[in-house]
């Protein structure tokens, strides 16, 4: 009963995004469609009926972030981190709660496209443009999250999922956090629109910080593999800790994912550096487990 309640969600969800349709009819997601099933069937009974609920109804944003709400709890619980779906905490409902080494954290999922205004169908063609619209909507997401879950007392997690490959990468995720400064080394007026600061560096222009507990950002793409002998889905996560957390995610927590930490240099003197410069991914098989791998487009995995 419960696989057929979730075929019958992604029906009618499919309606409403053509991504979904794509899962529902293709033969070629047969893979995608195995893994978000098993994730589906590991989730308790209220938590399956939850999920049936927020993607049977809502906006196609909303359906397709229900979508990757699935792939992140999977994921967590695959990192060992005990994730729990749809948590009620102090009268708020976060898409997830899950722990690691005795601290719970909380966890939100969106999904951001690239703007309408920049992406244009001309015949067989697209034509693409990016004045950091792309940049500029994660960033107000991302401000929308805190402004609903940034009281709470728990550390909070927010996933950035790609809807698109139009332009749009994990890059554009980086530029919400650190603005102008991440392309440009400084900041710079724009027309029509505020500057583009960066969530993490509002402090510097005397703006008003992020809350601090925020823990960490974590910009994810799963994307079909290009190795034609081993298809399906691998992840690729950036983790962007928050150099201000009251409470840090520990980097252990998420395995071999790249991450961008920090090191502190005198008072308000911060140094940030990457774990690791390998474009490493995970693969999430349908049967279960996690493994890790450098991937890139001349050697896919």
């Amino acid at each position: 009963m419960g696989v057929q309640k979730f075929k019958g969600a992604l029906g009618k969800a499919a309606s409403k995004s053509s991504w979904i349709q794509w899962l529902v009819t293709s033969g070629k997601a047969r893979e995608p469609l195995d893994f978000l099933k098993m994730s589906y069937l590991n989730l308790t009974p209220d938590e399956q009926s939850r999920w049936i609920k927020r993607v049977s109804s809502g906006e196609v944003d909303q359906v397709e972030a229900t979508i990757y709400e699935l792939v992140t709890v999977e994921l967590l619980r695959r990192l060992q981190l005990a994730p729990k779906y749809e948590p009620s905490v102090q009268g708020k409902t976060p898409d997830i709660r899950f722990s690691f080494a005795g601290q719970e954290f909380l966890a939100d999922v969106f999904v951001t496209h690239s703007p309408s205004k920049a992406v244009e169908r001309i015949g067989p063609m697209w034509r693409m443009e990016d004045a950091g619209d792309r940049a500029w909507k994660i960033q107000v997401k991302l401000e929308a999250k805190l402004g609903r879950y940034g009281k709470l007392g728990l550390p909070l997690i927010l996933f950035v999922f790609l809807g698109d490959h139009h332009l749009l990468g994990i890059r554009h995720v980086e530029q919400a956090l650190f603005g102008d400064y991440y392309t440009e080394g400084k900041f710079t007026k724009r027309d029509n629109r505020p500057s583009l600061y960066g969530l993490f560096l509002k402090k510097a222009v005397g703006l008003p910080p992020p809350p601090r507990n925020l823990s960490a950002v974590v910009a994810c793409d799963w994307f079909d593999t290009l190795n034609r002998q081993d298809p399906g889905k691998r992840l690729s996560c950036l983790v962007v800790h928050y150099w201000d957390a009251d409470r840090g995610l520990p980097v252990a927590a998420f395995g071999r994912f790249p991450q961008i930490v920090w090191s502190s240099k005198g008072p308000d003197t911060w140094r940030w550096e990457y774990t690791t410069e390998d474009p490493i991914v995970a693969k999430l098989p349908p049967a279960g487990g996690i493994e890790f791998e450098v991937y890139t487009a001349s050697s896919p995995w």
